[in-house]
């Protein structure tokens, strides 16, 4: 009797498994970073999560949100290369009279990004 019931188990199993891995990964939670604290600042360790969309609500943080594949004609920030080529627009818009700083968490998160900027854009 129990084997005849096996196949539907397993299968709401399986769609319970689905339905917890897709709601763990689709949280803005997920999102928040905290910079590296010990070693080189690279893109891969700690720029790519301070740019990334870290929205939160109507609160839009990380400049992802914007500079994204589909965003039309300015630079998607997703691609480490695009990041480094447009490196002096950044320090620029990061800068003392930027206006691009409203977009990230803190002046800590401004800093890192522009001192990885001096320091060559290391990846």
């Amino acid at each position: 009797m129990l084997a005849r019931h096996r196949p539907a188990r397993l299968l709401l199993l399986f769609a319970a498994f689905l339905l917890l891995a897709f709601a763990s990964g689709c949280s803005r939670k997920s999102k928040i970073l905290n910079p590296a604290q010990s070693g080189q600042v690279g893109w891969n360790n700690t720029i790519f999560g301070l740019m990334r969309d870290r929205t939160s609500g109507t609160t839009t943080l990380g400049c992802m949100g914007c500079h994204n594949p589909g965003a039309g004609s300015i630079v998607d920030y997703t691609d480490y290369f695009n990041v480094a080529a447009d490196s002096n627009n950044i320090q620029v818009k990061l800068g003392a009279t930027g206006n691009m700083k409203v977009y990230l968490k803190d002046q800590t998160e401004v800093q890192t990004i522009l001192d990885w900027i001096s320091n060559g854009c290391p990846r």
